[in-house]
């Protein structure tokens, strides 16, 4: 195993060309995968791409969820919620809810109705 020499950044002489320094290769996978991000307009490589922001509230779509199309609420405080996508047309329908007030959830379905085309999209390219 070759040891790096922090005290400079680099790596002890003799070691080779081809070896690549940790930190370099943390910013080129970083690098790699926010220009992915801006590409597809949600984060491909997570468990659970964010799609929208509604306020503090994620909107969500699982990668190994299942059809018919929907999405999934997060907000910090535990609040959690489903809507139907009914995808391409509409119309948005809410599923199950649970710590979220009513106006909020008037207010969220509305923001996702509004953008229905661009979420749809998003599942498409999620789930196939």
């Amino acid at each position: 195993m070759q040891k790096i020499n922090r005290s400079r950044g680099r790596l002890p002489a003799g070691t080779g060309r081809n070896l690549v320094h940790p930190a370099q290769e943390i910013a080129a996978v970083q690098t790699a995968k926010k220009k992915l991000d801006r590409y597809l307009g949600f984060s491909a490589l997570s468990s659970v791409p964010t799609v929208l922001t509604i306020r503090n509230v994620r909107v969500v779509i699982y990668a190994n969820d299942h059809p018919p199309a929907h999405v999934h609420l997060i907000r910090r405080d535990g609040a959690r919620a489903k809507f139907a996508l009914n995808c391409p047309q509409g119309p948005v329908m809410l599923v199950e809810q649970i710590g979220f007030r009513l106006a909020e959830i008037v207010d969220i379905g509305s923001t996702i109705a509004t953008e229905l085309t661009a979420v749809c999209v998003k599942w498409r390219a999620i789930h196939g």
